[in-house]
This record gives C-alpha cells, sequence and structure tokens, in this order.
C-alpha cells in the first residue's frame, strides 16, 4: 500500500502556505486543488505573501496546466511586489521530474 499526502493549504496568522504533494496519481487531483488554489490566490492578495511546495512524482496535462496558472498568477505578484516563493522537492532518481522542475525555474 503506497502513501498518498493530499494536497493541503496551511494558512496561519503570519504565513501563506499551499504544499502541492502525492506519491501517487489520485483521480481528480485538480477538483480537490483547485479550491486551495484559489484560497491561496486570495491570502496572496490579501497579504502580499505566499509559499507553495510542490512535490509530485508525475505530471499530467491538467497538473501542468494548473501549476502553469500559479506559476503566471506568482510571477504577475512578484512584479507587484509581493513576496512569493516557490519549493520543488523532487527524487534525485526522477530524472523526468527533475527536468520538468528546471524547464518551470
Amino acid at each position: 500500500m503506497k502513501l498518498v499526502t493530499t494536497p493541503a493549504f496551511l494558512p496561519g496568522s503570519s504565513s501563506n502556505q499551499l504544499t502541492i504533494h502525492t506519491t501517487t496519481k489520485i483521480s481528480q487531483f485538480c477538483a480537490v486543488l483547485d479550491p486551495l488554489v484559489e484560497e491561496f490566490k486570495r491570502q496572496v492578495l490579501s497579504m502580499g505573501m505566499g509559499d507553495v511546495t510542490i512535490c509530485l512524482d508525475v505530471l499530467n496535462v491538467q497538473k501542468t496546466k494548473m501549476l502553469f496558472e500559479l506559476f503566471k498568477f506568482m510571477k504577475q505578484q512578484q512584479e507587484s511586489g509581493a513576496m512569493v516563493k516557490v519549493y520543488w522537492e523532487v527524487e534525485v532518481s526522477n530524472i523526468m521530474m527533475l527536468e520538468t522542475a528546471m524547464d518551470f525555474a
């Protein structure tokens, strides 16, 4: 049995964090994640800050599109003065995800 860690939005009084972490395929992943991403975006607009941690073992078209849109939003906010950070955690043995993370960087 594989461990599955679901997406999480971790708001705090002084921080705004979104964690996107999975080690297996979750059906309807984006349906679960979309409301969390939207809340994260609202908090970035409100607080002027936010951190995203990404740890995925595979990407599909839906996840790639969602990440692209999230990164585009974060870049716009950064250009407007918000303090935003992206942390991408990748297994060293997962060459495809390492290359993907570098492509998004």
